[in-house]
């Protein structure tokens, strides 16, 4: 079992299930898994608000995509058009105060819009920052922001997008003492300047809480792939258990001041990314001369594996193979356990062969480190224990680790990682070139945080890793 902690940000409880489990791939995303806490005054009880932010009359989403390009050398000092954003709250099933929608609508539609137009814009008005904790969350979800707009400029790709369509279902609602509660559902579809394609994302689980006394957040904990970045950063900073904390219910000493303290990270966080950026310029440079020399007996069906990766992705529901495999959603993550099914599912066998690091299967639930076609491995749904096998087995799945970001195919894997820890996989399904047909980002399909045709860049992680996939011996 991984030390490491879960993607809900605690520590799971051990159970004859969990025991099980080498916990998959911690992958925070991506997935947008909201953690929400709202507070609103009381309201009339209303269904299906839809509130849009449209873009200025001069500008088309066409013109958008025509005149908005980013490169590492400019894209720290380009404008870009606000884009359409739509925040559907569909309270059927649990209706809740306008009150409540209206603060909801309105905190998702500055923050679509920030990312959308790559403009920071502070959250800090939809916080209750009178209360403890609601400073810390509102110096939190805007540093959060401000790092992912930074981090989306550094790349070669166009991130700015021209509309986003925001579902958010709500599924609980509760009257606490001063406070309402909710849980929701959350789901984008996003048009993303880089591509013809809308890039989806469903399923994400959402709470929230808000105090009935001004009608902002206390809280709101929005655990995306940024977010999980910040978390680890201001952990290390405040020297907190990263294996034992709940970053959503430490309580920071009195003494902490909140703001330096987010100032500070953030300083680490956009460092980070600058060193990235550079990185990935030198590989970009590179690209054209890089040889792939390893080869495989059996070549890799790459349309099988990303026909596989569609068919087990949805653009409106969460959707799992379970007839075949298990679902390791709420241990962890599902995105290490679905590649590994693509990869297999194109024709790679499983690898029974050596010791347990060195095999690559999954038959059940059950741990197996023995040489026979049972059990299951580490490596099949853990993202570094994947990462670990392919460095060190050639015997069967053939891959080159880590080769050049620039250099994918669909079918081949890309994995996102935090201060050296691999928190995320994801399959390439399309290439995204500039006008002079050289590789700048992809479109990728992934579980836990489900996406379908999602920009690789538009994740909020700044380590990325390229894993080849060349076939099977």
């Amino acid at each position: 079992m991984s030390n490491r902690r879960t993607s809900y940000g605690k520590k799971k409880k051990n159970s004859a299930f969990t025991a099980l489990l080498t916990v998959p791939c911690l992958c925070i995303f991506g997935v947008v898994v909201v953690f929400v806490i709202i507070l609103a005054a009381s309201g009339e009880l209303k269904n299906d608000l839809t509130i849009e932010v449209n873009p200025s009359e001069e500008s088309s989403q066409q013109a958008i995509k025509e005149d908005v390009s980013l490169s590492l050398e400019n894209s720290g000092t380009l404008a870009y058009t606000r884009p359409t954003v739509n925040i559907n709250i569909d309270d059927t099933a649990a209706p809740v105060p306008n009150t409540v929608k209206e603060l909801l609508t309105g905190y998702f539609t500055d923050k679509y819009t920030a990312l959308g137009s790559l403009e920071y814009s502070p959250l800090d008005e939809y916080f209750d920052k009178e209360v403890r904790r609601g400073e810390l969350f509102a110096a939190l979800n805007s540093t959060v922001l401000e790092y992912e707009v930074y981090l989306h400029r550094s790349f070669e790709s166009n991130l700015s997008f021209t509309t986003a369509e925001v579902d958010i279902a709500i599924t609980d609602f509760k009257i606490n003492d001063g406070s309402y509660s909710i849980s929701y559902k959350l789901g984008e579809k996003i048009d993303f300047a880089l591509s013809d394609e809308s890039s989806y994302t469903v399923g994400n689980d959402g709470k929230a809480e808000i105090s009935s006394d001004s009608g902002k957040f206390i809280m709101l904990y929005d655990e995306n792939a940024a977010t999980v970045q910040t978390e680890e950063y201001v952990i290390t900073r405040l020297d907190m258990d990263p294996y034992g904390s709940d970053f959503t219910e430490a309580d920071f000493p009195e003494n902490t001041d909140i703001s330096k303290t987010f100032e500070s990270v953030l300083e680490q966080l956009t460092a980070a990314v600058d060193a990235s950026a550079s990185d990935r310029k030198k590989q970009a440079e590179t690209a054209a001369d890089a040889e792939i020399t390893v080869t495989a007996e059996n070549e890799y069906d790459r349309e099988a594996a990303v026909a596989y990766s569609y068919q087990w992705t949805d653009k409106t529901s969460v959707v799992r193979n379970k007839e075949n495999y298990s679902d390791y959603s709420g241990f962890g993550g599902n995105c290490q356990n679905f590649v590994s099914q693509c990869l297999h599912e194109s024709g790679i066998p499983m690898d029974s062969k050596g010791t347990y690091d060195k095999q690559w299967k999954w038959y059940d639930d059950e741990l197996n480190y023995k040489e026979t076609a049972k059990g299951r491995v580490p490596s099949w749904s853990d993202t570094y224990s994947f990462y670990q096998y392919c460095l060190n087995n050639t015997d069967v799945l053939v891959t080159v680790p880590d080769a050049n970001l620039y250099t994918g195919e669909p079918g081949d894997i890309i994995q996102y990682s935090v201060n050296g820890y691999t928190y995320h996989s994801v399959i390439i399904t399309q290439v995204i070139t500039d006008s002079s047909g050289n590789i700048i980002d992809y479109l990728v399909n992934s579980n836990t945080s489900d996406k379908v045709d999602y920009p690789m860049s538009a994740y909020g992680y700044s380590d990325i890793r390229l894993i080849k996939v060349i076939g099977s011996n």
